[in-house]
This record gives C-alpha cells, structure tokens and sequence, in this order.
C-alpha cells in the first residue's frame, strides 16, 4: 500500500484480523499511541469468526465499521491485566 502522508500506518491491520480468526494464537490490541497489538503463541481465547475469505481484499471501511471486534482493542489496565494472567 502506497505511503500517502507523513504520519500513516498502512493496512497491518489485516494481518491482525487474520491472526485474530486463528485457533493457534491469541491477540489483543491496546489502545496506545495508533494501537499496539500483541500476538501470542496460546490457544485463541476469543476467535473472531468471520466469513472472510481474502483479508487482503478488506477496505478501510470495513476496518472503520469494526475495528474494536477486528482488533480486540483494550485500554491498557486492560492489557496489563491480560498479560498478568498470562505469564510470559
């Protein structure tokens, strides 16, 4: 995806909705900074479950409609609960 401003962070966030439909990692963003995702090695903990086919083919309107199911967003106390619980 071509870079059209200074400040820009491309389409990422299709990898995180793929990574987010698969049993073999769990992943969760945080609300910081543009979002700062984490992917673990452990079983899903809440597969998103989505008919999509081609992530590649997702536009930006489909991350704007969805983007806290798509990116599991949470605060940080959130993530640092979650990470907690989690011991890495």
């Amino acid at each position: 995806m071509p870079r059209y401003k200074i400040i820009w962070n491309g389409d990422v966030w299709k990898s995180i909705v793929k990574y987010r439909t698969l049993n073999g990692c769990d992943t969760i963003t945080c609300k910081i900074d543009h979002g700062v995702s984490i992917i673990s090695k452990i079983k899903n903990r809440d597969l998103l479950d989505t008919k999509i086919k081609n992530f590649k083919k997702l536009k930006f309107k489909d991350f704007y409609l969805n983007y806290q199911e798509y990116m599991r967003v949470m605060d940080y106390d959130e993530v640092v609960n979650y990470l907690s619980k989690h011991s890495y």
